[in-house]
């Protein structure tokens, strides 16, 4: 069966010079992993059924219906996956890590792993013992530096645009939230394994449910000097009005971001008309300048239609009568 998805469709504009494309997955998957709306026909299809041994297991002995990346053969898989996703010559990928925690946890590949490089059992530790969250952290980033490897080995030198294959990531509100579930992101920025950071305040689990926001000013910080670009994310059924809005990307401007993304950006709820127009200031949150300020915000004037050719309109509808 043929499949029409938008990295085909958009083929003969992929390097626009301003629109790139960008493949993704995200951490979780089910076995028929997804990019961009399209099963991958990658081996090991189905893996949580197939082998429910390779799932994660909570602290008191609970299988999650996560596969967890301390098994071996889930992040072949993965690496598969991803070099599938680039036979479609994208300008990246992305790894959306706020769609898939947990990524590991006390399962027994984790455990001996654990064991081994601590002399301990970690299940007999506190779940918040900074060791568990190292173990993590070595694992989760042994898989980047894969995910790096390929994208380097696929694009050559720039691959077909010349331009460096870009690996994006979604990470979370605050520097505990990243080490809590593995993601040492100041060695990926070290190492240059990423180019791109989404903060994903709205993960669960982490503490940008009850903030609302993202530590903007922490990730500036850790990418100063560096060619990784930060991106914190609005979601578009969370914006309350067009002035709250404004002011908030304004903030995270002053602290330092690159830019901001915008996740569900045709759900919104109640500020579609009126003086609160959406599209209009949405479209234009990288005009810097204007969004400080805050020249976005109008009220839209609305011209009565009294007349059209040889039509007058009275106080009376016109859609009525004989």
């Amino acid at each position: 069966m043929s499949v029409c998805t938008p990295p085909s469709a958009l083929s003969d504009r992929r390097h626009h010079d301003k629109w790139k494309i960008f493949e993704y997955e995200t951490a979780d998957f089910e076995g028929k992993c997804v990019s961009i709306g399209r099963e991958s026909s990658a081996p090991g299809l189905s893996l949580k059924l197939e082998h429910p041994e390779w799932r994660c297991v909570d602290l008191d002995g609970t299988p999650t219906m996560h596969m967890s990346y301390a098994v071996d053969e889930v992040r072949d898989h993965l690496i598969e996956v991803y070099r599938e996703v680039l036979e479609r010559d994208p300008d990246g990928v992305v790894f959306m890590f706020h769609r898939g925690l947990p990524t590991m946890l006390w399962e027994e590949p984790f455990c001996e792993r654990f064991k081994a490089k601590f002399g301990e059992d970690p299940r007999k530790l506190k779940e918040a013992d900074p060791r568990v969250h190292e173990m993590r952290a070595e694992i989760m980033t042994g898989s980047m530096r894969k995910i790096r490897a390929l994208l380097d080995e696929v694009g050559g030198a720039g691959g077909a645009s010349g331009q460096r294959l870009k690996f994006a990531v979604t990470t979370f509100s605050t520097q505990a939230d990243n080490r809590k579930f593995g993601l040492d992101v100041e060695t990926w920025i070290k190492e240059k394994l990423i180019d791109q950071i989404g903060i994903a305040w709205f993960a669960y689990y982490t503490t940008g449910l009850k903030t609302k926001t993202g530590d903007t000013a922490y990730y500036a910080k850790i990418t100063e000097g560096t060619e990784v670009k930060v991106y914190p994310f609005y979601v578009g059924w969370k914006m309350k009005s067009a002035e709250i809005l404004s002011e908030s990307v304004a903030r995270d401007y002053e602290q330092g971001a690159d830019g901001v993304a915008v996740w569900d950006p045709n759900q919104f709820v109640s500020w579609a008309t009126g003086k609160d127009l959406y599209w209009p200031l949405v479209s234009r949150l990288g005009h810097r300048e204007k969004v400080r300020a805050g020249s976005f915000i109008f009220e839209p004037v609305a011209t009565p239609l009294t007349r059209m050719g040889e039509n007058h309109y009275s106080r009376w509808y016109p859609n009525t009568g004989f």
